[in-house]
């Protein structure tokens, strides 16, 4: 395990941001025909994937056209709530001395603004080498950590994430997965995983002591 790099997943391993993500999607269900408010719930079973299955789920008696034509008010919404650090206990701290021994990369199925408005808000961008997402490349997770890794020129990294998809897409780039289970979802295969962004980093810092 001499990884030279570790990947990470935002949704649900960095930060938690279901509560005005819900409510950027309520908002705008009010403001819209055939649009059905959600709930806090219904949400959290889609974080992680992307807008293209995240959307087919939440509307799937939309046709795919008018799914496409809802996505960008509800992103433009999305990122307007998004208004404080909603970051998971230890992550500054952990990325911080994590960044010290390895390349820190993130990758997401996010968009490029939901991306950027984590940066702003947390101030972490300056701890990650590179990041990418969904809807930045239209890759899949799995494509896009290889990506990562392959224009890095780093040779063995890991991927961290928490849900099922996360895990396919580590096994898609031929990288380790790790799991925190504080996040939204549970692993598809047994895996190592962790409790806390503190037990992750604990155990990270330990391959190079």
């Amino acid at each position: 395990m001499a990884y030279d790099a570790l990947v990470f997943d935002l949704d649900g391993t960095l930060w938690n941001t279901l509560l005005p993500v819900t409510r950027a999607w309520n908002e705008v269900a009010r403001e819209s025909r055939g649009i059905p408010e959600v709930s806090t719930e219904q949400i959290r079973a889609v974080m992680g994937l992307s807008h293209e299955e995240a959307f087919a789920r939440l509307l799937p008696g939309i046709s795919p056209q008018e799914r496409e034509k809802a996505a960008p008010i509800f992103y433009d919404r999305e990122v307007k709530l998004l208004v404080e650090n909603y970051l998971y206990g230890g992550v500054g701290e952990g990325l911080r001395a994590l960044e010290k021994k390895y390349v820190l990369a993130l990758v997401s199925n996010c968009q490029p603004e939901y991306l950027r408005r984590f940066f702003e808000l947390t101030g972490l961008g300056v701890h990650f080498k590179d990041a990418e997402c969904h809807g930045g490349t239209g890759l899949t997770k799995g494509e896009n950590i290889s990506l990562v890794l392959r224009r890095n020129g780093l040779s063995q990294g890991a991927y961290v994430g928490d849900t099922a998809g996360d895990q396919i897409a580590a096994r898609q780039a031929g990288v380790d997965y790790y799991h925190v289970t504080y996040g939204f979802g549970a692993p598809a295969q047994e895996c190592s995983y962790f409790n806390s962004f503190t037990e992750l980093t604990q155990f990270f810092e330990s391959l190079k002591a």
